[in-house]
């Protein structure tokens, strides 16, 4: 029984931190600005409950929103697999990652053992048409929704 209160316990904390991340999102876009270069590399955990979205490639407001919210479907599934996107690939360069990508159609994947409502945010957010990306705020509702789900 213990092992099953962990497993939830990390499903919400993954949930939460999707959560933050997302809002941290609406508070740069609050300012006016997009974010422009969201990765891993640019948010902070100093806690399960205290995640900060860096700044530091914020753009004024003709920078795409859309390209924000695939960055957040990537870091995603960073978030599932623990490991950087489509490292399990053999690319050259990022010349032919980013062919692949475009071109190809070529996504990330996620562990097998994944829920449905993961695997179609991470899949709605790195639609290859922005058009059919949900918002910063529509990804914000799906991970509380989540959180209530498995807490």
């Amino acid at each position: 029984m213990a092992g099953r209160r962990t497993l939830g316990t990390r499903r919400a904390s993954l949930c939460k931190a999707l959560y933050f991340i997302a809002n941290g999102l609406l508070d740069v876009y609050a300012k006016g600005l997009v974010h422009g270069s969201l990765s891993s590399h640019n948010v902070f955990v100093s806690s399960p409950t205290f995640i900060q979205v860096g700044v530091p490639g914020t753009r004024l407001a003709a920078a795409v929103v859309a390209s924000d919210v695939y960055a957040f479907g990537i870091l995603t599934s960073e978030l599932n697999a623990f490991q950087l996107p489509f490292d399990d690939y053999d690319f050259d360069d990022e010349v032919a990652l980013t062919t692949a990508v475009v071109d190809g159609g070529l996504r990330p994947t996620l562990r097998e053992k994944r829920d449905d409502w993961y695997r179609d945010l991470v899949g709605r957010c790195v639609d290859a048409d922005p058009l059919n990306r949900p918002t910063a705020q529509d990804a914000l509702l799906w991970c509380s929704c989540s959180i209530a789900f498995v807490t």
